[in-house]
């Protein structure tokens, strides 16, 4: 007899403890956090690529979806180990073919990643781990999300 848990154990469990805290959703950035619920095993950003990244992943969840938020360059792994409902993906090198500002891409996939696990127009409470939240994401949320209130998710 298997004492492995069933797929998806971990995001069952990470739901419960979301409704039992009134998190509305979270938003993972420790990269233990982000293996435990999506099973994709966050590669070390150092070297060249780190300095192409416009932010770190992240790991979304709330009652209604799962999102794993990554780089272009880590799309593939990701795309074969991760078990969330949905793939986000953001472009981090346009290489020598077309400009391209790694910040914004980040940017842009962080309002697609929102506005899949928040409800539009409403007051929610969106948990974060605070030591490894990245500022880039923390600055967009206060700009343009004044309805979400932010609650440290790491207790």
């Amino acid at each position: 007899m298997s004492n492995l848990l069933p797929i998806g154990h971990e995001l069952a469990r990470l739901r419960e403890a979301l409704a039992a805290d009134g998190i509305g959703a979270v938003l993972l950035s420790e990269p233990a956090s982000i293996c435990y619920v999506s099973g994709f095993t966050v590669p070390l950003s150092i070297g060249a690529g780190g300095s192409f990244a416009g932010g770190p992943n992240i790991a979304g969840v709330s009652q209604s979806g799962s999102v794993l938020f990554v780089s272009a360059s880590e799309a593939g792994p990701a795309g074969r180990d991760q078990t969330l409902d949905s793939l986000l993906v953001y472009n981090s090198f346009g290489g020598h073919l077309y400009p391209l500002d790694p910040a914004d891409e980040y940017r842009a996939g962080l309002r697609q990643l929102l506005d899949m696990l928040l409800p539009i127009g409403a007051r929610t409470v969106l948990g974060i781990e605070p030591r490894t939240f990245p500022a880039i994401a923390l600055t967009y949320l206060t700009e343009h999300y004044p309805l979400v209130t932010l609650r440290d998710a790491t207790a």
